[in-house]
This record gives structure tokens, C-alpha cells and sequence, in this order.
């Protein structure tokens, strides 16, 4: 009669999540030389809340974030010098997004510092390379990187250029990243599939429970929590970060 009884007859993320992650945090607690480490639950509906039993399997479950390995890998060509990648960024960049795109050189296509601070022209520099490149319409990988005002850089791979649009689009080669203090990425969790989003007013990355990035139409503040699209924390040195920088790269043609 417990909640992970019940929470397998319910069709809903929030109920999958939950199964997933008590059975996830078991066989952590199993393997005799498994390391425990600390990790924070996931967000649920207080319909749905774990009793005290459960909160502590949860703490078990490892940490999803992957290293960004910059060794040995090809370093990209890119149109300008960028204000926020250093090379071994680069590289370890280079090395996470998808095989077929990482000899392919990166153009920058928008900046605060070359176009000024706006979110309708970080939408139409996009949409005006996806309309040159010889891609599918709208299939343009791009890396966006942000710089808060405590110096931490972070961002998302997205499969698809950035485009207004009334739902969320994109595909599960998708991930975000924070590469400074530490470079880690974060891959898709196949929880839901709330990959990019835009309008008028903001820009995000991922869903459910909260945004692991979004900005608002300034590219003045934003808000980074813990995500599951991506099983990420909060990417920037807070949830509330105020941005000081922002990049915008087309990888590839």
C-alpha cells in the first residue's frame, strides 16, 4: 500500500521518475563497492512525497554528470575568438557532441559583446543561418554558452537552431553543460523531451521541475534548478544568476 505500489500504476512522469530512481538508489545500495555519494532527491508533487525510508535511498543515487575530457581531441576552427571557450573548453566540447559533427568547423553567430543585448536578435541570427545552411530546415546544431556575474560559464547543445515556437523541439542529442568551475556535461535522461524552447519573451533548455536553463528577453537574468530532461543541478553559481556574456555558435554547415 506504499507509495511505490501506487506510483506504478500511475501513468505519469513524476510516477516513473520515482520507480526509476528508488530502484536506481537499491542496486547502488547493493554493490559492496559502489561509492555513495550524496545526491538531492527529485522534485514530486506532495501527493507523491517518499516517507522517510525512501528519502534516504534517494540521497544514494550517483551523480548523471559526465567529465568533459578535452585529451587528444581535434580542436575546431572557429570564425572568431571566443570571449568565453578557451582551448581546452573547445576541445572538451568537441568531444561530447555527436561523432558526425566533430570536424566541422564553428561559426559564431551572435554575441553581447559583437550585437548587443537582445534575445530577438540572438532568434534572427539563428534562423537567418538555418535558412543559408544546406541542412534540413531548422536542423542546425548550436552551442549556446553563458557567463554569470560570479564568473561561472555554462550552456546546452542543441540539435536544432534556436526559432520561436508555441512547444518545445529538438532531439535527444541535446545536453547541457557547465565548464567552469568543473567542466561536466549532462546527456538526455529520457524522463520527457522538453529539449529547447523560445518565444518572445525567453529562451530555455529543458523542463520538469525546473528549467535547467532559461533567459529572459534581455539576456539580463536568468534561472538555472534542477532539471529532468537532463538530471542536471542547477548549472550557474545560483538559481536566480544575473548574465553577462552570451555566445551563440552554429556547428557546422
Amino acid at each position: 500500500e506504499g507509495p511505490l505500489r501506487r506510483l506504478t500504476f500511475e501513468a505519469c512522469p513524476a510516477g516513473y521518475e520515482f520507480v526509476r530512481d528508488t530502484l536506481d538508489s537499491w542496486f547502488t545500495a547493493a554493490a559492496p563497492d559502489s561509492p555513495r555519494r550524496s545526491h538531492s532527491p527529485p522534485t514530486q508533487p506532495p501527493s507523491m512525497a517518499s516517507p522517510s525510508p525512501n528519502k534516504k535511498l534517494l540521497a544514494l543515487l550517483p551523480d548523471t554528470g559526465v567529465p568533459l575530457d578535452a585529451r587528444g581531441v581535434y580542436l575546431p576552427q572557429c570564425s572568431h575568438a571566443s570571449h568565453l571557450l578557451a582551448e581546452e573548453h573547445l576541445r572538451g566540447l568537441t568531444a561530447a557532441i555527436p561523432p558526425r559533427h566533430r570536424q566541422s568547423s564553428w561559426t559564431l553567430l551572435y554575441s553581447t559583446w559583437a550585437h548587443g543585448i537582445s534575445l530577438g536578435t540572438l532568434l534572427r541570427c539563428s534562423m537567418a543561418a538555418a535558412a543559408a545552411s544546406k541542412s534540413e530546415t531548422h536542423k542546425l546544431p548550436c552551442l549556446l554558452v553563458i557567463r554569470d556575474a560570479n564568473g561561472h560559464t555554462f550552456g546546452a547543445f542543441t540539435s536544432e537552431a534556436w526559432r520561436r515556437c508555441q512547444r518545445y523541439y529538438g532531439t535527444g542529442e541535446s545536453f547541457v553543460f557547465r565548464l567552469q568551475p568543473t567542466p561536466v556535461m549532462y546527456r538526455w535522461s529520457k524522463l520527457n523531451q522538453y529539449f529547447q524552447f523560445a518565444s518572445a519573451d525567453s529562451i530555455a533548455v529543458g523542463g520538469g521541475g525546473h528549467f535547467s536553463l532559461w533567459l529572459d528577453s534581455d539576456l539580463h537574468f536568468g534561472n538555472s534548478g534542477r532539471c529532468d530532461t537532463f538530471r542536471s543541478p542547477c548549472l550557474a553559481s545560483s538559481e536566480e544568476f544575473r548574465c553577462m556574456e552570451v555566445e551563440l555558435w552554429q556547428v557546422g554547415q
